[in-house]
């Protein structure tokens, strides 16, 4: 692979932060989450999507370092947004749950929600565009398939998914 990359996933607003690369077989995901200061929490969940009747995601590990949480997601399924509760975060001060979602959509390179290949804007044109670039920080998202080339491969996996979209 090419090394790890941020996707960003707002807490609030329209704009969703979507997860277009495959999870693999198992459909692995590995959400890193930084905190302003050291917090502690009592522990971590995820709700699969209860509008895809079929979605399906756990957690497989959590841990704590400092301001940072690492949460382990396993036997996450493709269309849905899940959501990441953090139970009984503490500052030290302030006590609250934090519910953080993400949006899953393989092939969705332009993050809109849908994978599309007409129009604008379009995923599989997108990825065609990068192939033979290296993965970077800003092309990442068209290494769909995780493997540290953008290629054929990407492109081939992009238009396998049109029409797909979140609930």
């Amino acid at each position: 692979t090419a090394g790890s990359f941020n996707v960003n996933l707002p807490l609030f607003g329209p704009k969703l932060g979507v997860e277009c690369r495959t999870g693999g077989n198992s459909g692995v995901f590995k959400m890193i989450l930084t905190f302003p200061t050291a917090i502690t929490l009592d522990s971590t969940s995820v709700t699969p999507d209860p509008n895809a009747p079929s979605a399906t995601a756990s957690v497989s590990s959590s841990s704590v370092s400092g301001s940072t949480v690492t949460v382990n997601l396993t036997g996450v399924s493709n269309a849905q947004t899940i959501f990441v509760t953090l139970s009984n975060v503490s500052d030290g001060t302030h006590t609250n749950d934090v519910s953080v979602p993400m949006g899953v959509l393989l092939g969705d390179t332009t993050n809109n929600g849908s994978v599309t290949s007409s129009g604008s804007p379009n995923d599989v044109i997108l990825t065609q565009s990068k192939v033979g670039q290296s993965v970077t920080s800003s092309t990442f998202r068209e290494d769909v398939t995780v493997d540290g080339v953008i290629n054929s491969t990407d492109v081939n996996l992009v238009q396998s998914t049109v029409g797909t979209k979140l609930p």
